[in-house]
């Protein structure tokens, strides 16, 4: 039996701050994304594709203000059970 992005849901703990991704939150990903890394970084228009075309889910963690300080990302294979952590960063703080 697969996992695949229907069956992750936030984590019961902060159910108000880990979701999945939106559009909304495109320019704080590709933030937090620059920040965390030098080289090999997800562009915005990666996470773009990703958030809306990709076999792919995207959740954030967001503070209690509800400023995003990390992300993961999670790639499914299509018709396996497979699925890969993408890409993940958080915040220094």
């Amino acid at each position: 039996m697969g996992l695949d992005a229907a069956d992750l849901k936030p984590v019961a703990a902060w159910p108000d701050r880990i979701r999945p991704a939106s559009m909304a939150d495109l320019a704080a990903l590709v933030d937090i994304e620059n920040r965390a890394f030098e080289t090999d970084r997800v562009s915005a228009r990666n996470f773009r594709h990703l958030l809306t075309r990709g076999n792919a889910e995207t959740f954030v963690a967001a503070d209690p203000s509800g400023r995003l300080f990390g992300y993961a990302t999670v790639l499914f294979s299509r018709g396996t059970p497979l699925a890969r952590l993408y890409s993940i960063a958080v915040e220094r703080t």
